[in-house]
């Protein structure tokens, strides 16, 4: 691991943005999960292209969701509750459909479907996917138990809640000791290319 004590060189080093070139040796759980979904659905700030697997890209996202709450909370074990929290203030989001987010989630990662009941009370959700971007939000209700997701937008949303983490984090002591802990029990990953 390339883990250092200073917290400014691992803030640049965690949120370094994807490259075209794909991976590097050893990088940070976050660069790689931007890699990776950057390989679904084109240059993180380019043109929209179609997004080549959905509900993997969707996935994807909210893990990246989870990864930046663990990050902005220093816990690496997170409840739901904690991650509707970093959506509603990190991200603004509302509460409501920071809930339904967070349900869209569970729904996808037990059981790869767009359905889920809600432990708490068996409130069930439903998920419409769309990538057409014709949506203002990431998460529209449709009726009480009904949600549409529009894939961009979710994009959207996840890209600018890395920036004002980063932009909260670079100007908060307590927020950079929490991600320093988090980060030390998170590490990093390897990649090691096969050889041709």
């Amino acid at each position: 691991m390339l883990f250092s004590n200073d917290v400014q060189a691992e803030i640049a080093r965690v949120f370094s943005p994807p490259l075209d070139r794909g991976y590097a040796n050893q990088m940070s759980l976050l660069y790689l999960l931007r890699t990776d979904l950057q390989n679904q659905y084109g240059q993180e700030g380019g043109t929209p292209v179609k997004v080549k697997s959905p509900l993997l890209t969707c996935l994807g996202i909210m893990v990246g969701f989870e990864l930046l709450t663990k990050l902005w909370s220093g816990n690496h074990e997170i409840s739901s509750s904690l991650t509707e929290d970093f959506l509603s203030k990190v991200a603004q989001v509302q509460k409501s459909k920071a809930q339904a987010l967070v349900q869209f989630r569970h729904a996808l990662a037990h059981g790869y479907r767009l359905g889920t009941k809600r432990k708490k009370d068996n409130k069930f959700y439903s998920f419409v996917v769309d990538d057409t971007s014709n949506y203002h939000e990431c998460i529209s209700e449709i009726d009480s138990q009904k949600f549409l997701v529009d894939i961009r937008q979710l994009k959207e949303l996840f890209l600018s809640s890395i920036e004002e983490y980063k932009r909260l984090l670079e100007a908060d002591f307590n927020l950079q000791k929490k991600f320093m802990v988090c980060l030390a029990n998170l590490g990093d990953i390897q990649i090691t290319n096969p050889v041709k």
